[in-house]
Formats: structure tokens, sequence, C-alpha cells
């Protein structure tokens, strides 16, 4: 409404004229205020005049657009400015100096983002103000504000994307021509880094307002352009020395992530089904390899949430839900890549990343480790049993995935398979000196052995009953043979090692 917006605005400028008397000598900030009285009398002329003239109205839209550019500067001139005794910057005096200029300049954005303010032309001109700004008095900020305020105007204003690519391109390509002016900050590079998922974002917006159809047909590759200039900023700014940026890593991973995420929403658009899941396990993987390049937590932990989400949506839900057995060429692969990308992540994670971080940053990824096996020791358990549901399905089934008393060869072959599941997570547990691992492989080894014993043999006659209690007896013995002995190694190893032994 009007009067919010008004309330908005005075809110930014009480701030600055506050500020201002403390940051200019006596006889020149009466040149600040001055533009400030006058924007204020037309501003709230124009709000409130039910029937007043075009040329009334075209000069008080005018001064709004100055008084736009002219809040710009002098919030910032507050932060460069010194004390009236000729001491410190206020900015390093008082920190809320800074952020109500900070806010001060970035409502200047409420003037030109509304569809009735001057014109499109106001709108360049304070995103390249920002810009000026930024490079002047060396502030990240005013690159973020130029970015996020200039994405909003330009949905507004309904801005044609080739102009918006003008200012995109310019705060995407000002930290990389000037390394040394924003080398000791991060938000002039996030900034950067989010310049063309920004402007896939403008563009899309103006696509569905004007070319629904074209836009629908050109979206992927769209995005697929858009990952390209941060990947390769973030391979040339790899060459710079060491020295030349404080925080080459964040910067780098800024630079990475924005490509990576127009890379994840190009396969998105594009592909859809096991191709898109295949896809995106790729991409996980991806981002746990490159921790181990650029050791940072947040990227490991950005894969295995994307892993986690397939894990979930592309895992479990086979659980739920009736197979195809003609879809599962499909499925395999989908099941062999998921599986392949989870034990692949968590040995790279524990072998190459946890060694390099300190013991409190490294803590965290052991549970990232611990998740990652258990979500591919569930994931080949259902791609195990849907398998069996599939091989068993006659022509034009949809079995489930677990689907008892269709048949005695299939009752059987699931107790077989699962026995054997079970003692191949025994011998893991074994392999890897993990107890937990050994208890989740003798409880299926139970469920298994109880499956058989009250339900399989019901099925069965009588001859073949008791073959099968004699067989299941023999299994059974080996299986507690097989693992006493490996326990007593196991402790006896820990002897030696000095430890003491665990039950």
């Amino acid at each position: 409404s009007p009067s919010s917006h008004q309330l908005l605005l005075l809110a930014g400028m009480l701030p600055m004229i506050a500020l201002l008397p403390l940051a200019r000598a006596k006889s020149t900030y009466w040149s600040c205020f001055l533009p400030m009285g006058l924007f204020t009398i037309f501003y709230f002329y124009q709000s409130s005049a039910e029937e007043a003239s075009q040329s009334a109205l075209w000069i008080s839209s005018q001064l709004q657009g100055l008084f736009c550019l002219f809040m710009i500067p002098a919030s910032y001139a507050v932060l460069s400015a010194r004390t009236p005794s000729g001491g410190a910057y206020l900015a390093e005096l008082q920190p809320g100096v800074r952020i109500s200029c900070f806010a001060t300049a970035a409502l200047a954005w409420l003037l030109v983002m509304h569809p009735l303010s001057p014109s499109p032309f106001y709108v360049f001109l304070t995103a390249a103000t920002f810009c000026g700004m930024a490079v002047w008095h060396r502030r990240g900020q005013a690159l973020m504000a130029a970015a996020a305020g200039y994405t909003i105007a330009a949905s507004y204003q309904d801005i044609h994307p080739a102009g918006s690519a003008v200012i995109f391109l310019a705060i995407f390509l000002l930290p990389l021509l000037l390394v040394r002016r924003f080398r000791s900050g991060l938000l002039a590079w996030s900034a950067s880094a989010l310049a063309f998922p920004l402007f896939y974002l403008s563009w899309w917006l103006f696509g569905t307002a004007h070319h629904p159809e074209a836009t629908h047909l050109w979206d992927s590759t769209v995005a697929l352009a858009c990952a390209a200039p941060p990947l390769l900023a973030a391979l040339a700014l790899r060459r710079l020395p060491e020295e030349t940026l404080l925080k080459r890593s964040a910067i780098l991973c800024f630079y990475y992530g924005a490509a990576i995420g127009m890379l994840t929403l190009a396969i998105g658009l594009q592909w859809t089904g096991a191709p898109l899941t295949v896809a995106w396990s790729l991409e996980g993987l991806a981002l746990l390899l490159l921790c181990g390049k650029f050791p940072l937590p947040r990227l490991a932990w950005t894969g295995f949430f994307l892993l986690a989400f397939l894990f979930v949506r592309n895992g479990l839900s086979q659980a739920f839900v009736q197979l195809d057995p003609a879809g599962m060429p499909a499925l395999r692969t989908m099941f062999a890549t998921m599986v392949f990308c989870c034990m692949a992540g968590a040995w790279w994670v524990q072998k190459k990343v946890t060694p390099r971080l300190p013991g409190g940053r490294s803590s965290g990824l052991r549970v990232l480790v611990a998740a990652l096996n258990i979500f591919g020791a569930i994931l080949l358990f259902i791609w195990m049993n849907t398998e069996i549901s599939c091989g068993f399905a006659a022509p034009g089934d949809r079995p489930l995935m677990i689907q008892f008393g269709s048949s005695v060869a299939q009752d059987l072959t699931i107790s077989i398979a699962w026995s054997l599941f079970a003692l191949g997570l025994i011998a893991t547990g074994f392999d890897i000196r993990s107890s937990r691992v050994r208890m989740a492989g003798l409880a299926l080894l139970g469920i298994t052995l109880l499956k058989v014993v009250c339900y399989d043999i019901s099925s069965l006659g009588q001859l073949y009953r008791v073959g099968a209690l004699v067989g299941l007896a023999v299994i059974v013995l080996i299986s507690s043979f097989l693992y006493q002995k490996f326990t007593m190694k196991l402790r006896n190893k820990k002897k030696s090692q000095g430890e003491a032994p665990k039950s």
C-alpha cells in the first residue's frame, strides 16, 4: 500500500539523516538534506494527490529516480567518513553505522522497482551506482545489493533479458577483473558467483510471462549455459597464487557450487526417472570427491544430502509401490549407480577427506560415512528383493518388492538370498571390526530362520520338511562355529595390541 511504502522509505532515510551530521562538516551536509527535503515533498504530493497534472507527476517521478541515485553514494559516504575530530572511521567505531547505511542504500531499490516508477532507465542507473560504490569503497555488500535488488526490480519492471545480461555480466566480472580490491572479502565473490543463476531466474520470469512455449523449450539449454561461466571462473582462480586471495577455498566453493547448482537444474529440466537419478547420484559423488581437493565439510554435507534425498525418493519408495518387470533394466542401472555412489563416497570421505581435517571438524563426517554405508546396504537389499520379485513375476503382473505366497520357489529363493546377505553383513562386520554391522547381520539371519521355520516349511511335504530342517540346522551350526572362531581371533588381536576386549 502507499502508506507502507512511505513508512519504509522514511525508515531508511532516518538513519542517514542522523548520521550525516557526524560524517560531514556543517557547511556541506546541508547539500545532502536539500535533496531529501525536495524528494519528500514531491513524493508525498504524488502519493496523496488524486488528480495531479501529468507534468507534476512527471517531475515527481524524475525526482524520485534522482533521489534514489543520491541515497546510494550518500549512504556509503558515511561509511568512509571520519569522526569530526579526525579519528577512525565511523564504521569501525559503531557497527550499527554500517548496518544503517547498508539498509538505507538497499531501500533505494523501493523507488525504482515498482511498475509505475520513472522508467527502467533508473533501474540500470541504480545497479550501476551500486557497482561503482562497490569498486570505490571496496564494499562487497554493495555488489550483493546490486545483484539482489536488480533481480527483484527487473521482475517488477518486466525488463528484457538482453538488458539484464549486461548488468549481471558486469557483476560477474568486477571481482574477477579487480581481484586485489576484493581479496579480503566474501560477499563480492558470492554476488559474482550468483550472477548467472540470478540471470537465469530473470530470464525465466520474463519468458514465462511472454513466451512460455519457447521458455519450456530452451530452459535446460540456458541453465547449462549459465553453469559454464562460474566453472570457468573457478578454474581461472585456481591458477592464481595462494597469497592473492585470502579466502581462496571458500571463493572457489562459491563458483563450483553455482556451476553444480545450474548443472543440477539443467539435468532436472531435461531428464526424468532413472536418467535423472543416475545423473544426480553421480553429482553427489562428485561433490564428495571435490571435498578431497578442497577440504571443506560443507561440500561433503551437500553431496550427502543429495544422495540422502535420492535414497528416500528413489530407493525407499520402491518398497511401497508396484514394480514393472519391463522397466527392470532402468531400475537395475539406477540401483547400481546409487549403491556405487554411496559406498564409494563413504570410502573416499573416510580415507581421503577425514584425515585432512582437524578432530573437531572430522567428527561430524564420521556420522556421514556411517550413514552413507547404511544407505548403500539398504539399497543393495532393496535391489536384491526387486530382482527376485520381477524375476518370478508372470507377464502382465505388477508385484511388490517383497511378495510371499506366490510360489514355493520364490519363497525359498527369498530365504536363501536373505541368508547370504546376512552372512555378507557378518563377514563385513568382522573385516571392518564393527560390532553394529555384525549385529545387523545376525538380526537379519534370525529373521530369515524364523521365516523358514514358521512359513516356508509349512508349504513343503513331510520328507522335504525333514530335509529342510536338517539343512537349516547344519547352516546354523556352521555359522555359529565361524562366528565364534572369528570372534576369538579378533579378541586375541586386540589383546596383542594392548586393547581391552569387548563383548
